[in-house]
């Protein structure tokens, strides 16, 4: 666990030296607090292909299930899921493998896969920086990342902070 530490220790100078030295101490502080947050990984293409694949929000919700309730984390939940989204939205195209999106003004429908999919009441809290990410993550809260684009321009981070409760 030691070495664990100061291999994350290391990787925060290396980003330091990169991004300066307030961002050297809030990745420590992140690396410190986030090191026991072990949320399941599981990729997002397993059902469909890497250059059209929109299993994100799906990817991330079999992860949370994971994570909050023990269930297994694999692809065919992602399956899954999409079915479920294409009875719930109406929405036919979530019935490929490679699913279709959930974010944006499709979170509602996001936060119904985790409450019916996986009983998971939650709370989305947003955020705009690395300081959020800190933030929620030494909350002990899982933290789902996007980036936002305009004409192929990230112009900006969406940080989603996901609190489950009773």
């Amino acid at each position: 666990m030691r070495k664990r530490f100061l291999g994350m220790i290391a990787i925060s100078l290396v980003i330091a030296i990169i991004l300066g030295l307030n961002f050297f101490v809030s990745s420590m502080a992140y690396s410190y607090c986030c090191y026991y947050l072990r949320v399941p990984f599981l990729t997002q293409v397993a059902p469909g292909d890497w250059s059209n694949t929109k299993n994100c929000g799906q990817t991330c919700a079999v992860m949370l299930g994971g994570y909050f309730n023990g269930t297994p984390v694999n692809s065919a939940k992602i399956t899954e899921q999409n079915a479920w989204l294409a009875i719930y939205t109406g929405d036919s195209r979530y019935n490929s493998p490679n699913g279709w999106y959930t974010g944006g003004s499709s979170l509602t429908a996001y936060r119904q896969i985790l409450l019916n999919v996986h009983g998971l009441k939650t709370s989305v809290y947003y955020g705009k920086d690395i300081y959020d990410i800190l933030y929620y993550g030494c909350q002990w809260l899982p933290v789902i990342v996007g980036d936002i684009y305009f004409l192929k321009i990230k112009i900006s981070l969406k940080i989603c902070a996901i609190k489950k409760y009773q």
